[in-house]
């Protein structure tokens, strides 16, 4: 998970953008490259179910997968649409 780098935020409003457009700018160049991350990462956890087979693909990498799926899937949520708000 990669919020907007605050770097990125401090040299748009260097170079004279208001803030809130340098907070636009500093999330819109991390935006593909978290993107591509999160969908591998998350590619990852789902395609591991398929190769398992019996009680270690029930009770023990089904749940946990499940959880690291939707665990990453908020944490890019947030990170598009709350963090850049709050810096």
């Amino acid at each position: 998970m990669t919020p907007p780098s605050p770097s990125k935020i401090f040299t748009a409003t260097w170079m004279g953008s208001p803030l809130r457009e340098a907070v636009l700018i500093g999330a819109s160049e991390i935006a593909t490259p978290t993107l591509v991350s999160h969908a591998d990462n998350l590619h990852r956890l789902r395609l591991g179910r398929f190769f398992l087979t019996g009680p270690a693909k029930v009770s023990l990498y089904s749940h946990g997968a499940g959880g690291g799926f939707f665990a990453m899937l908020a944490s890019y949520l947030l990170s598009r649409t709350l963090v850049p708000v709050l810096v």
